[in-house]
């Protein structure tokens, strides 16, 4: 099977890349980025791609899914996968997409949508509010852009006059204690709906994963079930929260795979390998749950 994995040269990019290496199922493959410099990492062929909102992104991409027959596309930058979920239809139809359904990528991509969401179906979220258009009761609290990747662009305000310098394109959250409570939480579900959760508490180190090590936690799992159940999933997400004296509190759905894929996936959680599967009708492999207490140090 023909792979190609886009933003080849972002941390997720680089560690899908390195997952593929290893299953037999792949047989060939292909990187695009918009960075001009190769990949260290082994890929087959490497192409210089335009950025996911140039108009000629999508005439590309089909381009080069149908030049190349490749079998299966994994858009892993948050841009990409907007468009290419607003447009799925529309994209080369002899490639099968590794991508979530719209509704939960227009939830997840908007912070103030996922607040929203969950507020509707009565999870528990921490205070939060629009940019501009809110205040809180009390400070400090987290803004950050109501768009965009991960930990990256956030700060901590600690009064009304700072907090209003931020417009409606940001969100403020409650600012979430301990901080170091703080917990990746990855999700696999398959179309038949057998669900996969692994529990990593971590630390961060510029704005991703530095280091995680498996928790055993039946209230978490069981908040981490709850989401997973009101989104309807299938596919894989990616749910941050902190345990808090009042119990888990999510601050964020990424609705992708994750800068960790690479370190669950030899952990045992093969989620990556087990979306190929299941979208491609095969039998999802079998899962052998990591002991607690396994963990992973990233280096830079």
């Amino acid at each position: 099977m023909k792979v190609l994995i886009s933003a080849i040269l972002g941390d997720i990019g680089v560690s899908i890349s390195l997952i593929a290496q290893k299953l037999d199922l792949i047989s060939e493959i292909h990187g695009i980025d918009i960075k001009t410099s190769k990949p260290s990492n082994r890929v087959n062929k490497f192409t210089i791609a335009p950025r996911a909102e140039d108009q000629n992104y999508l005439e590309f991409i089909n381009n080069y899914l149908e030049k190349h027959k490749i079998d299966i596309f994994i858009p892993t930058s948050e841009q990409e996968i907007q468009v290419i979920s607003g447009l799925e239809g529309k994209v080369y139809r002899g490639t099968k997409i590794l991508i979530n359904d719209p509704g939960i990528i227009n939830i997840c991509l908007d912070k103030n949508e996922t607040m929203k969401f969950l507020d509707y179906h009565g999870v528990p979220t921490p205070s939060h509010g629009i940019g501009g258009l809110s205040e809180p009761k009390k400070f400090p609290v987290i803004v950050k852009p109501r768009r965009g990747r991960g930990s990256q662009n956030v700060e901590i305000i600690s009064n009304s006059k700072l907090l209003s310098r931020y417009g409606s394109e940001y969100i403020w959250q409650e600012l979430l204690l301990p901080d170091d409570e703080e917990y990746t939480c990855a999700v696999f579900v398959s179309q038949t709906k057998k669900i996969r959760i692994l529990i990593l508490k971590r630390t961060l180190k510029n704005g991703r994963s530095n280091y995680g090590r498996v928790v055993k936690d039946p209230i978490i799992q069981s908040y981490v079930l709850s989401i997973t159940k009101k989104l309807n999933l299938s596919g894989c997400i990616n749910i941050q929260l902190i345990n808090t004296k009042k119990g888990p509190i999510l601050f964020e759905i990424n609705p992708r795979l994750s800068s960790t894929v690479f370190y669950r996936h030899e952990m045992g959680f093969s989620d990556l390998k087990w979306w190929i599967e299941d979208k491609f009708g095969s039998e999802v492999s079998s899962f052998h749950e990591p002991k607690a207490g396994t963990s992973f140090v990233h280096n830079d």
